[in-house]
């Protein structure tokens, strides 16, 4: 009896010692959706309870026992969800993707065949009016060109547990609907998709955020421009890839370590000198070489040297930022602002001052279905 108990004092003893000793600081508990509790600072307000979950979640092979069970459990119930404050999923190979707490439930639209009906009603209500009104504030021409969501590109990095990541898109839904009302549609989507196989562990999206990197927003600029270009011909840019760090999705969750290099730097030879001016003060902000970290909104780009004499008018989101620098360094003038305003007929004066000869409409498609 005795030797039972000496038996039974030693696991006790072992087994959050051996936890603490095996089981890596840098742990990303995907059961639920956090990073593995650090060691508390002593003298810090719940210093007791936060070492209890510090202990609690080093208990030898409990992670293996979560990381086994979690798959089956989510093979046989359908619910996913985290708590509010955490946007943030983590994906394999340490690749970040927004979770469906966003508004739009973007983890679901590229991983479930949805009920169409909810995001219909808002397109209808909300969108199309929206861009009917933007599209006759002028006689340009108008395109709407969607930015792709990372969910759709690299779904090989998503949970392939949760739905079937790749294998739907809710914008596939509704790009008929844009065109059945008159708009021309550019989606890179595919060229994108074909394009990334070439690169290895070089990547067209940030690991760590929900944008395309440079690279990525080229390869949409191509596709972009043989769909509004006569006879268009490349540039022959350099790209120089490095790791990415703090992108808007290390939020709930640490800096993930990976491989993959997902930041960009472009040049070329030959870069023209630009003029970057404010739209709303008409003061110049610059006059320097393209360097591709162009002010984001409310500016007008002029290049003299530019191939193409046209204006373009960009009304974007976040996704129309890496897209600039490539059109300034082609069109004469481009001038940049926010799409979606509150008042679309906003845009007037804007349009009324830069007289554009295209309109590019550019929207992550994840914003398009926001409800």
């Amino acid at each position: 009896m005795k030797i039972i108990r000496i038996f039974l004092l030693l696991i006790v003893f072992f087994v959050p010692v051996a936890g603490m000793i095996t089981t890596p600081s840098n742990l990303v508990l995907k059961g639920e959706n956090r990073n593995i509790t650090a060691f508390p600072e002593f003298g810090k307000a719940h210093f007791f309870s936060n070492l209890q979950k510090y202990v609690t979640d080093r208990i030898f092979y409990k992670v293996k026992f979560e990381e086994a069970i979690f798959p089956v459990f989510k093979e046989y119930f359908s619910f996913f969800k985290f708590d509010k404050s955490e946007i943030s999923i983590a994906g394999n190979d340490g690749w970040l993707f927004f979770s469906d707490n966003y508004v739009s439930k973007v983890y679901q639209q590229h991983s479930f065949l949805l009920n169409n009906t909810e995001f219909r009603n808002s397109i209808f209500k909300t969108k199309i009016p929206y861009l009917k009104v933007v599209s006759n504030l002028s006689n340009a021409k108008f395109y709407f060109v969607v930015g792709p969501d990372k969910h759709g590109i690299y779904p090989e990095f998503m949970d392939q547990h949760y739905g079937k990541p790749g294998q739907y898109r809710l914008f596939s839904d509704f790009r008929n609907v844009l065109e059945s009302n008159g708009f021309e549609v550019i989606d890179p989507y595919n060229a994108i998709r074909a394009y990334k196989g070439k690169l290895g562990y070089r990547s067209l999206y940030y690991t760590d955020d929900s944008h395309w990197n440079l690279a990525g927003a080229k390869v949409a600029f191509d596709y972009l421009m043989q769909n509004i270009v006569n006879d268009y011909i490349p540039f022959d840019y350099e790209f120089a890839y490095f790791k990415h760090k703090n992108g808007d999705l290390v939020r709930n969750i640490k800096q993930p370590k990976n491989e993959y290099l997902d930041d960009v730097k472009v040049t070329r030879k030959g870069l023209p000198f630009v003029e970057v001016i404010d739209l709303n003060s008409n003061k110049l902000i610059s006059k320097e070489k393209l360097n591709f970290e162009l002010p984001e909104y409310g500016t007008l780009v002029v290049n003299e040297q530019a191939v193409d004499k046209r204006t373009v008018l960009l009304l974007s989101d976040s996704y129309g930022y890496a897209l600039k620098s490539y059109l300034s360094d082609y069109f004469y003038k481009v001038a940049h602002c926010y799409g979606f305003v509150q008042n679309p007929y906003q845009l007037k004066q804007i349009i009324d001052k830069t007289k554009p000869d295209l309109v590019l409409f550019v929207n992550v498609e994840r914003k398009f279905f926001t409800l």
